[in-house]
């Protein structure tokens, strides 16, 4: 072992560690860092429809914090030393579910907030699901509405293409996946889902258009990240 070149990482790390800490003691880390992400050194990139309040709660001790959908730019531009140190991981789902997922939240009032003019503008213009995905639903409005946002703008790199995180989670099957994150980070809890939709089979709600349409919308996330229409669900 080279002493000198051990001696000067745990030296870097320290003084990285006495920034992070000092940050915390003042409320003061970086947007769109937490304490919760300090304390557990990891960045859980909080794609919309996709589980991650329940995540973000078992990360956060069970306390109530704000939910972002922040994407990995968000957090590397700014401090790329927590993001090249911490490991980083998402939940990415399969998009007619997740689609299916988002109508379903949206036309029963969101968060009753922030969500409410969308809400109420779908409830007025679609008479249901497929009325939403044939009629109302335009590439506009998937890139600037977060709850339709494709999912790769959260986590690929637009220069090179590359998948720019740790470790990717499966919705589908998600108690399995994230029993390898709990022992990453020496978490003693299990996950708890949360903010579940209750719905159906998302298959139920399609038809050969719809599944077109989709896939149209979402070609991207499909061929990323390995999806198929019929993908069994848990």
């Amino acid at each position: 072992m080279d002493f000198k070149k051990e001696l000067c990482k745990r030296f870097r790390y320290y003084k990285f560690k006495l920034r992070v800490n000092f940050e915390n003691f003042l409320y003061k880390p970086p947007y769109p860092y937490k304490p919760f992400h300090d304390r557990n050194e990891c960045i859980f990139i909080h794609i919309p429809k996709n589980a991650g309040t329940s995540v973000i709660s078992l990360l956060n001790n069970g306390e109530e914090t704000e939910q972002e959908h922040n994407s990995y730019w968000d957090f590397l531009r700014a401090d790329r030393e927590r993001f090249n140190r911490y490991f980083s991981f998402c939940i990415v789902r399969n998009p007619w579910d997740r689609l299916l997922s988002a109508y379903t939240y949206l036309s029963k009032g969101g968060n009753g907030d922030t969500d409410i003019n969308l809400s109420n503008e779908i409830n007025n213009s679609c008479r249901d699901f497929s009325d939403f995905v044939l009629n109302w639903l335009t590439f506009e409005k998937i890139y600037s509405i977060k709850l339709l946002n494709p999912q790769y703008i959260y986590i690929q790199s637009e220069h090179t293409g590359k998948i720019m995180i740790s470790k990717l989670l499966k919705y589908e099957n998600l108690q399995i996946d994230f029993e390898d994150v709990r022992k990453q980070l020496k978490l003693t809890d299990s996950l708890s889902w949360l903010n579940s939709s209750g719905q159906r089979k998302y298959q139920d709600f399609y038809n050969p258009e719809l599944i077109k349409k989709v896939e149209h919308f979402y070609s991207t996330d499909i061929k990323m990240l390995g999806y198929a229409f019929d993908e069994d669900t848990v």
